[in-house]
């Protein structure tokens, strides 16, 4: 009875002690290591906004067959139709690629000076955002979770059914 007891202990612990390391992951993932909203969901919901600004601006200047654009916007659905955070980080990698195929094409045509501008201003946000995702927090914090499931307990995750979680590094 009393080895029972200490098996179900060491289950419920290890289970209480995941779900913490998730929560904090996730909790840092969309609302920052400060909880201020400086986070990695915000600066992912922003490249696509851009992705979607440049779009609008491809829009002007290329054909709707265009395959470049199709794919950006394909990426961008995902992006926002994913549940989950490696769902997310998984469509915002794929995503930048594109972001920066459709800006390559659309430096082929003959923009307006205001697009033009636009458009490198957009290609600096995307990468300087993509700066911050990869330098925040989350990454740490992920790793830290990511460790515990490799860790003493790492077999027990597998039963629980833990997932890794992607980081940006």
């Amino acid at each position: 009875m009393l080895l029972l007891a200490v098996l179900f202990g060491v289950f419920f612990g290890s289970y209480r002690s995941l779900h913490r390391y998730e929560q904090k992951a996730e909790r840092v993932f969309y609302s920052g290591v400060e909880e201020d909203g400086l986070c990695v969901s915000s600066d992912l919901n922003v490249i696509a906004g851009e992705g979607n600004n440049m779009l609008t601006v491809a829009k002007r200047y290329l054909p709707d067959s265009e395959e470049t654009a199709a794919a950006l916007n394909e990426s961008i659905l995902s992006f926002h139709s994913a549940k989950d955070i490696n769902g997310k980080i998984a469509c915002a990698l794929e995503m930048i690629p594109r972001i920066e195929a459709l800006a390559g094409r659309l430096q082929e045509e003959d923009l307006s000076g205001k697009d033009r501008d636009y458009l490198f201003s957009q290609l600096a946000e995307v990468a300087s955002r993509e700066r911050t995702a990869r330098l925040d927090g989350y990454n740490d914090t992920a790793k830290e979770y990511n460790d515990q499931l490799t860790g003493f307990g790492g077999w027990m995750a597998k039963f629980y059914h833990f997932q890794p979680l992607t980081t940006l590094r």
